[in-house]
Order: C-alpha cells, then structure tokens, then sequence
C-alpha cells in the first residue's frame, strides 16, 4: 500500500524500493523521514559469518511504524541487517 505524507499527499508509491542501508556496528541504522505505515525489509547482505537465505522471502521482513502517542518523540525499532527498503 501507498505511504502518505498526508491523507492525500503520496510519500511513497507501493513497491518502489525506498533505499540501501547499512546497519552500524552496533546493529543500528538511521533512516530519516519515515512516514506511518507498512514497508518491508529485504536483507540483501548477511552479517559477516553467517550465510544469506537463497529465498527472498525468508530474507523479508515486513514492519508498521505506528502512531506512538502525542508526546512520543522518537520511535525506534531495530535489526541488524544490510536491507533494502520497500513499501
């Protein structure tokens, strides 16, 4: 589904691929301007000594940011992945 900057302003247009990231040592990765809603995660690069699954469905992971409250002012989730970003 489509992520919305506003009820009718598009962000993000279903499957269109958002980014590469890489996490950070400390299984981290910064993502600026993220709108609520659902995307998937691909890992696309294991993390060094372990082994990548053949099958991009076992390397998908899909996410919801969520609304977390009025006085919430920063949400995070983790992963420790080299993945691709998609809605």
């Amino acid at each position: 589904e489509n992520i919305y900057k506003t009820p009718t302003k598009i962000a993000y247009k279903a499957g269109n691929l958002i980014g590469t990231f890489t996490t950070k040592a400390d299984g981290t990765v910064d993502i600026p301007d993220l709108y609520m809603g659902k995307y998937k995660i691909v890992e696309i690069k294991a993390p060094h000594g372990l082994t990548l699954a053949k099958n991009v469905a076992d390397r998908t992971h899909e996410v919801e940011l969520v609304y977390a409250g009025q006085t919430q002012k920063i949400v995070t989730t983790s992963t420790s992945y080299t993945i691709l970003l998609m809605i």
